[in-house]
């Protein structure tokens, strides 16, 4: 069952921003069961706001609108957009989890005196899964630093472990989402630098009425090269019915690369840039054994 999030924007943003905004949600909607609509009559519902910086409340709230500042140009950015989202559905800062002392220690001498109530622990909901120093949920080493050269946050045991990112979530965020609103969904996001994914019950047949997502994300300026180990999707005149679709982009507006395709012609790709969608659909009828796909991160060369 899918969870609907009505929403509306009190400020005004450019049709640039409004995509962006809209890039986000649509990440959200291929890797959970969470649907964001325009607000028609809904009594609770989110609001956008052109407000003093990037913040929401966390929620989900009661009150009539639940305001998400998103400061121009500045805060409309994927990572960012994602991190207020995930608050307004619920999710509170990984650094300020119930047992977030076992895995960080925070600097309380190096922190702004007006930002220390921002690393208190919360009462929160862990899910049942491990801490996430990948987050977009997780500060920065450096946030609301007295000095540039004084952390706030010191990862342990290794103090050298990367935290804090914007480039959108990580693998353990939408499992966080998808356990929270008991989505049942196929597909994940992939971050690896390598990998594969295979058709639901591979090297089974797929079942019926399969609607699958997968998401693969790069670092900034690194290619996707994906790639088949086995191909067989049920093929029909234009892959009318089963058929997997891979898209230039993390949404359906994003450039196709390759598909609809089936039949045993693997639709091998390289990505123009970042990010990957790959879309998987079975109908009722006949089918097959589907697919095992492997992919790796190559560099950009510029």
């Amino acid at each position: 069952m899918n969870i609907h999030v009505p929403y509306i924007f009190r400020s005004s943003y450019n049709r640039a921003q409004r995509a962006v905004i809209a890039a986000s949600m649509a990440e959200f909607e291929a890797l959970t069961c969470v649907r964001f609509k325009y607000r028609t009559r809904e009594m609770t519902y989110l609001e956008f706001i052109d407000g003093i910086g990037c913040w929401s409340y966390v929620g989900p709230g009661k009150q009539r609108a639940q305001e998400i500042s998103l400061q121009k140009p500045h805060c409309v950015q994927i990572g960012i957009i994602q991190h207020q989202l995930m608050h307004a559905l619920g999710f509170y800062h990984e650094n300020c989890r119930t047992d977030r002392d076992d895995y960080i220690e925070v600097k309380m001498e190096n922190i702004q005196k007006d930002a220390k109530n921002n690393f208190k622990i919360q009462k929160s909901n862990n899910l049942v899964t491990a801490y996430d120093y990948t987050s977009i949920m997780h500060y920065g080493r450096y946030v609301f630093s007295k000095s540039p050269s004084l952390p706030t946050t010191v990862p342990k045991p290794d103090p050298n472990v990367e935290i804090g990112q914007h480039l959108g979530f990580s693998e353990l965020d939408v499992l966080k989402i998808n356990k929270l609103y008991q989505c049942k969904v196929c597909g994940n996001l992939l971050t690896k630098t390598d990998g594969i994914f295979t058709s639901p019950d591979y090297p089974d047949m797929y079942p019926s009425f399969a609607n699958c997502k997968w998401i693969i994300r790069a670092p900034l300026k690194y290619k996707i090269i994906m790639e088949f180990d086995f191909f067989y999707v049920q093929p029909f005149i234009g892959c009318y019915r089963d058929h997997l679709k891979i898209y230039d982009g993390s949404n359906i507006r994003s450039p196709i690369l390759k598909g609809p395709a089936c039949g045993k012609v693997a639709p091998a790709v390289i990505s123009s840039q970042h990010k990957l969608l790959i879309t998987f659909f079975s109908g009722g009828q006949k089918h097959a054994h589907g697919f095992s796909a492997k992919y790796r991160f190559g560099k950009i060369l510029v």
